[in-house]
């Protein structure tokens, strides 16, 4: 996948990604209630999330919860499907 780092679709996903890290070093967190939804439907997505979740608590030695994997899931099936059009 491509990704053209000056479209507003990549600043959208690093604004998101931008918002998720700043609730995990403050300790602010959140509940994902479409959490098996995302699971199931973006299960590539949600496997890439973690992978970047993964990446996140060594970098920054903070713990991501699976609720927030959930939303980074969403926000990487957002770029994809942006990179598609």
């Amino acid at each position: 996948m491509t990704v053209d780092k000056n479209s507003l679709d990549y600043a959208r996903f690093v604004i998101h990604i931008r918002f998720a890290i700043e609730r995990l070093i403050n300790n602010i967190p959140i509940k994902n209630v479409l959490l098996k939804t995302i699971k199931e439907r973006y299960k590539k997505s949600y496997k890439l999330a973690q992978k970047v979740c993964k990446f996140i608590e060594s970098e920054l030695d903070v713990a991501v919860s699976e609720d927030e994997v959930g939303y980074i899931a969403v926000y990487i099936e957002e770029l994809k499907n942006a990179t598609r059009s």
